[in-house]
């Protein structure tokens, strides 16, 4: 990676891979467009590659599209195209081709791929035998959260990244209503807009789903929302639970610090909330947890 292969060096390189032995290819921030990423999906089935890192690159919908058209029957389990600039044509065109491949880790995170894209990626992914999508800082909307919630319960996905998607409490809703019906067990929301309705919403599906790591840092969740949560926690198998950067004061942190020996947390991150000394020091007297950050402190 970092290595300002360019179009030119990709093309050439993608000349020689079906010669080679090489599983892992890393050509992240390399400068790779529509030549040379295009290069590289006319050979991915004659190689041996399971893993293809082209993030942070300039691989927009023309590469999508040739990926989509060429139908490889590649090896490649791994594929991450984020930081790019792939939108609706582009998401729909890797739609077309997941269900023909053996993907299980995709990411799409920081792109510009809207509902429409996202819509036709979630008619796609029961097909599929993904686990892992990292769709992160996009623009799916309600619209977009909405299409991922109605197929979630009938793909396998583990692992899924939401954060800074513009998701309201009516996506948050939608989600909420299929989590037990997944087989999620780390979700990160964060960077959205989670209310009280959404929290609420959140509280009385946790307990009925396997989620362990759930990441809900900078959403606009105060004591009330932080309230349900607390209500819900005990009754959860979550581990690993992210609040930062909310609007958290001293009451939701004593309702987090009532609930905590009745939970299976071990790791909780508060920073950046409106929590005093006394908030703090109570959680980090907490003999339940391995790691807590409140503020600048970490113990």
């Amino acid at each position: 990676s970092m290595n300002e292969i360019g179009d030119a060096g990709c093309s050439a390189l993608a000349r020689v891979l079906p010669k080679t032995h090489i599983k892992t290819l890393n050509l992240a921030m390399n400068e790779i467009g529509e030549a040379g990423g295009s290069a590289l999906a006319r050979v991915l089935p004659k190689t041996l590659l399971t893993s293809l890192n082209l993030a942070m690159n300039d691989i927009g919908d023309a590469v999508c599209s040739a990926l989509a058209r060429f139908r490889p029957n590649s090896h490649i389990t791994a594929l991450n195209f984020s930081s790019n600039t792939i939108g609706d044509a582009g998401c729909s065109a890797l739609a077309r081709f997941l269900p023909n491949t053996q993907i299980t880790f995709l990411s799409l995170a920081i792109n510009t791929i809207e509902s429409d894209g996202c819509a036709a990626l979630a008619d796609a992914l029961p097909k599929t035998i993904i686990t892992t999508l990292s769709f992160s800082k996009n623009m799916i909307g309600d619209g977009g959260c909405l299409a991922l919630a109605r197929v979630l319960p009938d793909t396998r996905i583990t692992t899924l990244y939401l954060s800074n998607n513009i998701i309201d409490s009516v996506g948050w809703s939608a989600l909420a209503c299929a989590l037990p019906d997944t087989c999620i067990t780390t979700l990160n929301m964060g960077r959205n807009r989670m209310d009280d309705e959404a929290c609420s919403a959140l509280a009385r599906a946790l307990p009925h789903t396997q989620i362990t790591t759930l990441n809900l840092a900078k959403n606009m969740i105060d004591s009330v929302g932080c309230s349900a949560l607390a209500d819900a926690l005990p009754n959860t198998i979550v581990t690993y639970f992210n609040l930062g950067w909310n609007e958290i004061d001293d009451d939701g942190c004593f309702l987090l610090a009532d609930a905590l020996p009745s939970t299976h947390l071990k790791n909780v991150i508060l920073t950046g909330n409106h929590i005093s000394q006394e908030g703090a020091s109570i959680l980090r007297n907490s003999k339940c947890l391995t790691h807590i950050e409140i503020g600048s402190q970490r113990c």
